[in-house]
């Protein structure tokens, strides 16, 4: 779908040393729109290390500290986009961020959520509520990406399935994200939605980036806005000298 906005995420478990095997799905324009969980960067990790790398691109983050947690967004620039963290959720151990995009003259909320294991479904289950209250109130599709920590091809938790049910949302992540166990694979890694009809099938693949979670991605069935300018570089051959070169 090389002609669609590609949507993925990621548990990438430390950004600070990875941010180069990242760079080429962005530079190559493989993923418009990329977001990471457990970045674990402060205060101290500036973002011009990310400009520098990611020129055509904008970078969004809510970080935690250099021991865990954090979330990051990374954002095709030629897709028109809006940071709103007054519609996020940061509370009870529960992070968010949220990035306003439009296409095709629809308002979009793109919501990347992590719940660490040790804070309580029930956190978690509140702090969709108020996301997606706020998101479907204003805008036609609603992408939430994250790692929520709930297994859900586990019949014992049920909270994710309360809450989609609710606001009409199916993940469209179906198979196991998470190799910790690799006898007891888990889905932690999702990719929930309210407009599901709008996209191709899911992407599911290990990168061996993160440490035991896959990438994951779904692509829009609509097109990707095109760059007004490109660069283009290329070599004259109008004053080649063979002999020179072979020298």
């Amino acid at each position: 779908y090389q002609s669609s906005i590609v949507i993925a995420h990621m548990n990438i478990n430390g950004l600070r040393s990875k941010v180069h095997e990242i760079a080429p799905w962005l530079i190559d324009d493989v993923i418009q729109i990329l977001t990471l969980s457990e970045t674990k960067l402060d205060v101290s990790f500036s973002n011009s290390v990310y400009y520098n790398m990611f020129p055509c691109h904008k970078i969004y983050r809510n970080d935690r500290n250099e021991h865990g947690g954090g979330l990051m967004c990374i954002i095709k620039a030629t897709i028109p986009q809006t940071h709103r963290p007054d519609m996020q959720f940061n509370k009870n151990g529960i992070a968010s961020l949220i990035i306003e995009i439009h296409i095709q003259n629809e308002k979009w909320f793109i919501v990347t959520m992590y719940k660490p294991p040790s804070v309580s479904n029930h956190y978690l289950s509140k702090g969709l509520k108020v996301v997606c209250d706020k998101c479907q109130k204003e805008g036609k599709c609603t992408v939430i990406p994250g790692d929520l920590n709930v297994n859900l091809l586990s019949e014992e938790n049920t909270v994710l399935d309360d809450v989609m049910d609710m606001y009409s949302m199916e993940n469209m992540i179906k198979n196991p994200t998470c190799f910790k166990s690799k006898e007891n694979p888990s889905l932690l890694d999702v990719i929930i939605t309210d407009s599901k009809n709008r996209f191709f099938p899911s992407l599911n693949v290990g990168t061996g980036i993160s440490d035991f979670h896959n990438l994951v991605a779904i692509a829009t069935k609509c097109k990707s806005p095109i760059d007004d300018t490109r660069e283009i570089t290329y070599r004259s051959f109008k004053k080649f000298d063979e002999t020179a070169f072979i020298s």
